[in-house]
């Protein structure tokens, strides 16, 4: 499987800990500087929306995770917030890497 760089960077650190959903898109800023706020979002929105697909994404547990939200609402949200999801917020959900990364990507390993 052909991983961007932006990928591996980003499935290694979701495997250390948790990530509120703005944190993705900070990821997309990291390794694409000076990309226009509404290019993050489409390329952030792409990256999440393949990862659900793979079923690589599991909702967090942290402490002020909103716990009404399903992964089918990511998307939804995402759209519905547009550039706002790709800067902190409150309430922002909170997300895991499932248990498929870990088979699909064979150097992925958990925290201990």
């Amino acid at each position: 499987m052909e991983l961007t760089p932006l990928e591996r960077d980003l499935l290694g650190d979701l495997a250390a800990d948790s990530h509120a959903l703005w944190e993705i898109f900070g990821f997309v800023r990291l390794h694409h500087p000076g990309l226009p706020d509404e290019a993050v979002l489409g390329l952030g929105r792409s990256l999440i929306s393949s990862w659900l697909d793979r079923r690589w994404l599991a909702l967090g547990t942290a402490a002020d995770a909103p716990v009404s939200i399903t992964l089918a609402d990511l998307l939804p949200l995402i759209d519905r917030l547009g550039v706002a999801a790709t800067y902190g917020f409150t309430g922002a959900p909170w997300l895991d890497l499932a248990e498929q990364a870990y088979v699909d990507v064979k150097w992925l390993r958990p925290a201990v």
